[in-house]
């Protein structure tokens, strides 16, 4: 069958190009070659993950002053459409906001999230989307907490408390004993909470959040393990004040923000691309095409492991029989496990070995067009790069 429609689908290639900005000049190649092109650009949970939703929803930017991940004063925004806010935690704690050297789940906490939570709360708005992940932090939401107003002490009854810049953080966690909620702010209780996140891993454990998700935010080994240890007796204390389970499935999301999330609020966990494909309306887009091309930064085994944005799309693609194709930065580890997920072929614009960023920064552009020539030409006769990883550089 020869291919017209074409839907472009693509998460964010970090660092170099958002997704909007990427699905975009996706699109205005395919479309300069005669194609009849959709584009929806999309996100899984992380960054950027309400600016797509705002991009193609339409909506209002709400802006408010809130701490960063180390304490420090910036402007950020959440986002509201027919009266539901839209929050990113990325936007308050993420770590695309500090520099590489800053990067500490040790100090870094998600007061400013919880900052950004009171503010829409002060709007009157009681429906929330939330977004978690590209987190800098590792503190199970106390931080968070904190600015909601819950008290933690020790076993004498210390109160555990921030200082100036110095919110609660990882490094707090091993502390608590007891959770004091008589002075928290009771209105997120009655709320209509959906939280989306890209991670199925437990709050604990060999595959929890510490000690799989803490080393990309800068932990060295003795911090992840002191973290993991502080995220089971946060947990505990987390048990005793709410009477739920806080280690389930997706727990992780967020450095633990997901756990407090579902144990204080009763909020609804949904797996992130899932739940972005449902807001966005792709599936009536799939259906209509003869070719979905996903994407993301690098695509490797966790892309089909966790559901991420190109493998959640796929699954769909192949429910309607549609060719899929994946643009990616790079491959990692067992990339090819994606082909079980229904993408047919990956192309990528670096070689895996490639880890030279100042190089793949200045260069992505122009290997993106040339990849991009490279898919053209062999649209007519996709069937024969099938199951394959095709390298521009």
């Amino acid at each position: 069958m020869k291919i017209k429609n074409i839907l472009v689908c693509v998460d964010s290639f970090k660092g170099t190009f958002d997704s909007i900005k990427l699905t975009k000049i996706i699109g205005k190649y395919f479309s300069q070659n005669g194609y009849c092109v959709t584009e929806i650009p999309v996100a899984d949970g992380g960054e950027g993950t309400i600016d797509v939703i705002k991009h193609l929803k339409g909506g209002k930017k709400k802006y408010v002053n809130v701490f960063d991940p180390l304490g420090r004063k910036i402007k950020t925004y959440y986002c509201v459409i027919d009266n539901t806010a839209y929050l990113e935690m990325a936007k308050s704690s993420g770590i695309i906001l500090l520099e590489e050297k800053e990067k500490n789940p040790w100090i870094t906490s998600t007061y400013g999230f919880g900052q950004m939570l009171k503010y829409a709360l002060d709007e009157n708005y009681r429906k929330f989307v939330i977004a978690l992940g590209g987190s800098a932090t590792n503190d199970g939401g106390i931080g968070m907490m904190e600015a909601l107003g819950y008290r933690f002490f020790n076993k004498i009854g210390k109160q555990i408390k921030g200082h100036g810049m110095n919110k609660l953080s990882g490094k707090n966690l091993n502390d608590i004993y007891h959770i004091d909620d008589k002075q928290a702010d009771i209105r997120l209780k009655k709320c209509d909470i959906t939280v989306i996140n890209d991670v199925k891993n437990p709050l604990y454990g060999r595959n929890g959040a510490s000690l799989v998700y803490s080393y990309q935010k800068g932990a060295t080994e003795m911090i992840a393990q002191n973290l993991e240890c502080g995220i089971k007796n946060f947990a505990k204390a987390l048990k005793k004040l709410t009477g739920r389970n806080p280690n389930f499935e997706g727990a992780a999301a967020a450095g633990g923000l997901s756990a407090s999330f579902k144990t204080l609020f009763n909020a609804n966990i949904k797996n992130g691309i899932n739940e972005i494909i449902k807001i966005l309306n792709i599936e009536k887009a799939v259906k209509s095409v003869d070719l979905v091309i996903v994407g993301e930064g690098s695509v490797d085994y966790q892309t089909a492991l966790y559901g991420k944005a190109p493998c959640g799309i796929s699954i769909l693609a192949k429910k309607y029989k549609k060719k899929v194709i994946a643009v990616t930065g790079k491959t990692g580890v067992n990339a090819h496990k994606v082909f079980r997920k229904g993408i047919d072929v990956i192309y990528s614009c670096f070689n895996q070995n490639q880890n030279d960023f100042v190089y793949i920064k200045a260069n992505a552009y122009n290997n993106l067009l040339k990849l991009l020539n490279i898919i053209h030409s062999h649209l007519d006769n996709l069937e024969n790069y099938s199951n394959k990883i095709i390298t521009y550089d």
